[in-house]
């Protein structure tokens, strides 16, 4: 099934889920499972908190079933509901960060990952979901959607609510940062080596 057929088909899902097709609901979840964990994972929310909000995500998307056109792309539509979930979570958090102490807040520490992948190419993923995290929010917002999605700025521009500018601007300041963190990485490789 090609691109434009794919994008077509997901679009009846949640018209098909309003009017009853609870298979069509289960579907999109399938469909959108990884993307969705993934950027919530990238703009670093804590695995302690990312099932709770992968789930409020999915119940908001729920809720909003029936306000969806199919006129419109469904990606950029589901990303909007899930950055917005983003953000609520860390302006909670910042208000929890004022009334409770560090402690009172630990997180566990994440898992690895049970994929088996090639160690270097894990090394790799490691380092830039890192650094991905580092940047501000605005930035590691872009940059997952635009680089890890594959959302085309127009539909990051949508799903965001933030100018094309600023989409492009964010965009170019991640991705510097993250090229001087692989040059730094690479030039600290090569001391090693010697």
């Amino acid at each position: 099934m090609g691109q434009k057929a794919l994008a077509r088909d997901e679009r009846e899902l949640l018209p098909r889920y309003a009017e009853g097709d609870r298979s069509a609901f289960e579907e999109l979840v399938h469909r959108f499972r990884a993307p969705v964990y993934g950027y919530i994972i990238r703009c670093g929310v804590p695995p302690s908190a990312a099932d709770d909000l992968f789930q409020e995500v999915f119940f908001s998307v729920h809720r909003a079933a029936t306000s969806y056109r199919s006129t419109q792309p469904l990606k950029p539509w589901l990303f909007t509901i899930t950055a917005n979930a983003v953000r609520s979570h860390f302006r909670k958090r910042s208000v929890w960060s004022r009334v409770f102490t560090p402690a009172q807040m630990h997180e566990p520490q994440a898992l690895e990952p049970g994929l088996q992948v090639a160690r270097e190419g894990a090394e790799l993923a490691g380092f830039l979901d890192g650094h991905i995290r580092e940047l501000p929010l605005k930035q590691r917002e872009v940059v997952v959607l635009c680089c890890v999605e594959q959302l085309s700025l127009e539909e990051a521009s949508a799903a965001l609510a933030m100018p094309l500018e600023s989409v492009k601007t964010n965009l170019k300041r991640g991705r510097a940062t993250l090229q001087k963190a692989l040059a730094r990485r690479e030039l600290r490789g090569q001391r090693e080596a010697r």
